[in-house]
């Protein structure tokens, strides 16, 4: 297959319009704020000189980067300087991320010796020199693969790769994570610690997006059928991620493969409700809502689609595509509204050093339960992650009328997305082997 237009990994829309359009993203923040504060609230000052850094990690825009900085910088120890590193991979409009840091009141850059740095480098290498980092932050970004190994057969989302695709896609998405948490082992300093905010699937591989990402590839059949769009450009487009299960999350923790250098400390599976499902359930606005999840796919995965597009395209060619895949999403949002509501499955988690040697409030638990264990919990019902057996349900077609009816259901009665928090830290210095084994590929 040729390599022309493969697509890039994970280039955010840009000029302030993935910030406008990132409800979902902010949703996962605020549910990580706490973690943040506490892991923040738990490392060692600098001693004099060297700043305390904050490293965010796949920044985009910037808008969800702002609340998160400001919680770790408010909740550290000591009140010397600080420097903020947001870091994303190097086509992001960091144009419109420094605007945004500049003059947004809301921002953190206008505290006394606070400073702001970027890193247009991807988080899957070293970002930062060795023992550098305080807090590494990342929020819904390493779900992006740094490659897509093939391409999904007639379709653009992982959920839907079978065979030895969805192997290949299981297995970079296994090597990529490995290679970021080697990365930040090194960037660490001894007592640092590292929260992640990543989308998960579940145990059979759905996240909570089928029915959206289905009707977008509909969309891009029916433009393939009108001759608008190539067979071919179509085979090339992939959405190059992966949402791993809770076992992939922890698996280089209980295989050993960091051998010893972070430690899982807590971990959490969670549901995320849609926003915009339940404003439209409770005002009936489909016109609103069809905005909104269109403006939502746009802003977060169609770059990824469009750089499968042949190079010799003209500008007002590409736009006219973009234009008609538009009408006809909107078209098949309308048509099935509740099909269109993600309710993703995400992953929080704080990693650090040994836990026997965290500060006190950051023990008195088990680093975290094994996958098998806790899904043994899931399934007693030990552990709330919300009602996964109807996370993904694909409605059969319905009137729109018939649709908003049931939409108007209490939010208590509909599935919300889970998903999964960690939290991670540094070993303590005696006990760091440096060397080859937590270098990055």
């Amino acid at each position: 297959m040729s390599a022309e237009g493969r697509a890039a990994s994970g280039r955010m829309e840009g000029q302030g319009f993935y910030t406008e359009h990132s409800e979902a993203q902010r949703g996962y923040v605020e549910l990580g704020l706490e973690w943040l504060g506490r892991a923040a609230g738990e490392v060692e000052p600098p001693p004099d000189g060297p700043p305390f850094v904050v490293a965010d990690m796949g920044a985009a825009g910037g808008g969800n980067s702002l609340a998160p900085m400001r919680r770790a910088l408010a909740a550290r120890r000591g009140d010397g300087p600080a420097l903020v590193v947001h870091t994303d991979i190097p086509s992001n409009d960091f144009s419109a991320l420094f605007e945004l840091v500049g003059t947004s009141p809301d921002s953190y850059a206008d505290a006394p010796e606070v400073f702001t740095l970027a890193a247009g480098r991807s988080f899957y290498e070293r970002l930062l020199p060795e023992r550098f980092l305080s807090v590494g932050w990342s929020s819904i970004a390493v779900h992006w693969l740094s490659a897509v190994p093939a391409p999904i057969p007639d379709h653009i989302y992982c959920s839907f790769a079978t065979g030895a695709v969805r192997d290949a896609l299981r297995a970079q998405s296994g090597a990529d994570w490995l290679a970021f948490l080697r990365g930040r082992a090194r960037e660490l300093r001894p007592s640092g610690r590292l929260v992640v905010l990543g989308g998960a699937a579940q145990d059979d591989g759905r996240s909570g997006a089928e029915g959206l990402m289905d009707m977008a590839n509909g969309a891009l059949g029916q433009l393939v059928e009108a001759g608008a769009l190539t067979p071919a450009e179509h085979e090339r487009m992939t959405i190059p991620t992966w949402n791993r299960t809770e076992a992939e999350f922890v698996a280089p923790f209980e295989a050993g493969e960091l051998d010893g250098e972070l430690t899982l400390l807590r971990h959490e599976l969670r549901w995320l409700p849609d926003g915009y499902f339940e404003a439209y359930a409770a005002d009936g606005d489909l016109d609103a809502y069809t905005g909104a999840v269109a403006g939502f796919f746009r802003a977060a995965f169609e770059q990824s689609l469009w750089a499968a597009l042949d190079s010799g395209r003209s500008e007002a060619d590409r736009a006219a595509l973009a234009a008609s895949f538009h009408e006809r999403l909107r078209a098949a949002i309308v048509a099935d509204p509740e099909r269109a509501a993600c309710r993703w499955l995400w992953c929080c988690s704080t990693s650090c050093g040994r836990a026997a040697e965290t500060p006190d409030g950051a023990g008195g638990r088990e680093p975290f339960a094994p996958a098998r264990r806790r899904s043994a919990q899931r399934r007693r019902g030990d552990v709330s992650v919300g009602r996964s057996t109807r996370a993904t349900r694909r409605p059969s077609a319905r009137t729109t009328t018939r649709t908003r009816s049931r939409a108007r259901r209490p939010a208590s009665l509909r599935a919300t997305a889970l998903g999964s928090a960690t939290l991670i830290a540094a070993r303590p210095p005696a006990l760091t082997r440096r060397g080859a084994s937590t270098r990055t590929r």
